[in-house]
């Protein structure tokens, strides 16, 4: 079992304290239980394990496949101009990448583990992050390409036209909202740097 430990980044504007990603899976045959962004978790995996990482997604299954079971568990989405969050909408392509990368077939049979009354921010692209937050009194951990269907929800419904930089400026989707889960947790879109500190 590999496993490695990162300090806590925080971020005031959340449901509850925001915590280290926890990534887990098996890769060759390998346990792994790493923590860090997404991106920094398949790195590791990728230097590690350079050869099965290569030949991973012959061995696995696509998580890709959503059931019927997974689809009616989602539930409400709320958008952040109704929120009252301070949130602030983010370019919507800077999503997409981040969504791709969540739901690549490299990833089959990986978790994104969150503990109990806490958040994670599951991956960043520039300004736009991607989050999720567990108001369960126990430690969840979905599915991370089905996670990224939550953001895909919200870009579908929580999507508007603003300026690139301000009043004026080219117009370029952005967005912005919450998705949650009969299974009591939810994926937030929303503007939060890459370069936001990720320690106290």
């Amino acid at each position: 079992m590999v496993s490695v430990a990162m300090a806590a980044p925080q971020e005031p504007d959340l449901p509850y304290p925001l915590v280290p990603l926890e990534v887990t899976g098996t890769v060759d045959g390998h346990d792994f239980d790493l923590q860090g962004t997404y991106d920094s978790v398949i790195a590791q995996l990728e230097k590690q394990y350079p050869e099965a990482f290569t030949n991973i997604t012959e061995k696995h299954p696509s998580a890709l496949v959503v059931t019927k079971r997974d689809t009616s568990n989602k539930s409400g989405l709320i958008c952040c101009d109704k929120t009252s969050w301070p949130w602030q909408y983010t370019l919507t392509s800077d999503v997409r990448r981040v969504i791709n990368n969540l739901r690549t077939d490299d990833n089959a049979g990986y978790h994104c583990k969150v503990r109990a009354r806490s958040c994670t921010r599951l991956n960043c692209y520039g300004d736009s992050s991607i989050i999720l937050c567990n108001d369960n009194t126990y430690d969840i951990q979905p599915a991370c390409a089905y996670l990224a269907t939550y953001a895909e929800d919200i870009i579908n419904g929580c999507t508007r036209d603003q300026g690139l930089w301000g009043p004026g400026s080219p117009l370029r989707p952005f967005s912005c909202g919450q998705k949650f889960d009969t299974d009591r947790y939810n994926v937030i879109v929303r503007s939060f740097s890459c370069a936001a500190p990720d320690t106290p």
